[in-house]
């Protein structure tokens, strides 16, 4: 490992450039249920004299990340009210098919990085499904839905802990074209940094119609699974670009396009490169890919098919006799979009892989009660102690904000598998019926809302962030004019904003008085089948 090259003080660097080796740790397979078809809804934003009144309010030295603005950010960003183009995957969502996770371990040269590899398979390809010994379809396609980098130490009591390093959705664009009615047949995406780039190349275009290619899914992307919270995608671009504006990205002339480009900098997503399965994969492929078989597992790690642990059924769980459709327009709906959407980003942030769910703000007082059961973590590390912060991070940053602060009684039940299926029983507006949604989580980066096939939404989601950016600069350039005169900042609160052109489309409350039920702290019985 260690020669005598100068250069590199001493260290012989040669196996740097070695081909990595692949070791499958553990492989679980499992049934997947059938479902109703899935739609994008992608986020879609518009300012309201709310969001932007909160923006002038903010004191710019404080920084307003996503605990900042989680009471408005489900006013500024929320999933699109009406369904968008139909979700395309293999054989569709009608079809029996496997999910799966795997710990895998790649040592590339001097370090090993640990990774959890989720997703799905195109069909069923396995026999002898009542046996011990299972045969799976060698050239059965296994889909990447996504991947988490953690760091796995043992510390001085010899227990086991986990570090998150990297949680992210693999959004591509391989699904079927789509080109009917008004959807063009391109997927683009929603990430911060790319809505930002299209935001820097308007800057530039000087009246000239410019193509932004890096808002289309050509190949597969990285999305943080923290993005499908409005909190955090909104937190995230904020921050950002104040965090621009008190450094000297804030220059005069070219200011603006600079401040954004210095925000993209920083709220930047991983690069694919830095997966290092899918760099292997793609070694293999010699292009991007998210695909593989399980005849390139064994290539990579001949052990392979000992470490596999099915878990198959002979008959599969019909959800849609079950659950509702997710098409409609309604505020229930919309909840349990939000809830699917931001709940499994949290969960990942501390590497729970499953979760039970009982909240409701049907309480003697109003506020919200939350209780938290079987919690799970692959490696099958004790996490317990870290629920009181899961609890507090759903409640701020998603139950008040979806509720517009807690304005809108509900009571939920909710089970959410990152492997498997998310469930939703949610009752709301003094409804005491609870309407069941089903999701497939397995595969839920291909209905992220990251993704539209609608290229307003890009456009229009630039326009509602250039609205905030500026009254940010506005109370920024205003703060440090009076700052110059010796004038206290306080009275900036007290300048009018600007009024928005309209109002949010379905931000409107529901008309009547919400009577919540006289319960205090209720307990609910968890102890039901998991999925």
């Amino acid at each position: 490992m260690y020669g005598s090259n100068p250069m590199t003080g001493g260290m012989d660097l040669s196996s740097l450039f070695a081909t990595p080796q692949v070791r499958i740790k553990r492989m679980m397979i499992r049934d997947t249920g059938l479902y109703h078809q899935q739609y994008l809804r992608p986020f879609q934003a518009e300012t309201n004299s709310t969001v932007l009144q909160f923006v002038q309010n903010h004191d710019p030295r404080t920084p307003l990340d996503a605990n900042g603005v989680a009471s408005i950010a489900n006013q500024f960003i929320t999933p699109s009210w009406q369904v968008g183009a139909p979700v395309e995957i293999e054989n569709g969502f009608g079809e029996a098919r496997f999910r799966f996770m795997m710990e895998v371990e790649t040592t590339n040269g001097l370090y090993t990085t640990t990774e959890l590899v989720m997703g799905y398979t195109n069909y069923k390809g396995s026999s002898n499904l009542t046996g011990t010994q299972q045969h799976f379809d060698p050239n059965m396609e296994f889909y990447i839905n996504s991947v988490t980098k953690i760091r796995v130490q043992n510390n001085q009591q010899g227990n086991q802990t986990m570090t998150m390093l990297a949680n992210n959705h693999i959004l591509t664009g391989n699904q079927i074209s789509y080109s009917a009615g008004a959807y063009q047949d391109r997927i683009r995406n929603l990430l911060p940094s790319k809505v930002l780039s299209n935001m820097s190349l308007r800057q530039f275009d000087h009246g000239m119609v410019l193509t932004d290619t890096g808002i289309d899914v050509n190949t597969p992307l990285l999305s943080n699974r923290n993005n499908g919270s409005a909190a955090q995608y909104l937190g995230k671009i904020v921050n950002g670009y104040q965090q621009s504006l008190t450094t000297p990205d804030y220059e005069g002339g070219d200011g603006y396009r600079n401040l954004l480009n210095g925000t993209i900098n920083r709220i930047g997503e991983t690069s694919v490169a830095e997966m290092s399965f899918m760099t292997v994969l793609s070694g293999m492929y010699n292009c991007m890919t998210n695909t593989f078989t399980l005849r390139d597992l064994q290539s990579l790690d001949p052990n392979v098919q000992n470490v596999i642990q099915p878990l198959l059924s002979v008959s599969m769980i019909d959800y849609r006799a079950m659950s509702d459709q997710t098409t409609g327009a309604d505020f229930g709906t919309r909840m349990a979009l939000i809830l699917n959407s931001a709940i499994p980003g949290i969960m990942m942030d501390y590497t729970l892989t499953s979760l039970e769910i009982v909240a409701s703000n049907r309480t003697m007082n109003g506020q919200t009660f939350i209780q938290l059961g079987k919690p799970h973590s692959f490696c099958g590390v004790d996490l317990s102690f870290q629920l009181e912060s899961v609890k507090t991070r759903i409640v701020k940053e998603v139950l008040d904000s979806a509720t517009f602060n807690n304005q809108i009684d509900y009571d939920l039940r909710m089970t959410c598998n990152l492997t498997g299926d998310t469930v939703i029983n949610l009752a709301i507006s003094g409804n005491n019926v609870h309407t069941p949604y089903v999701f497939p989580t397995y595969c839920d980066a291909l209905y992220s809302p990251m993704l539209t096939r609608n290229l307003n939404d890009v456009n229009t989601m630039a326009e509602n962030l250039g609205n905030i950016f500026g009254v940010m600069t506005q109370r920024y350039d205003t703060q440090q004019a009076m700052g110059n005169m010796g004038m206290q900042t306080e009275v900036l609160s007290q300048m009018p904003v600007m009024a928005p052109t309209s109002v949010p489309q379905g931000f409107a409350l529901p008309q009547g008085t919400f009577t919540p039920s006289m319960t205090e702290n209720p307990v609910y019985d968890l102890s039901g089948p998991s999925i």
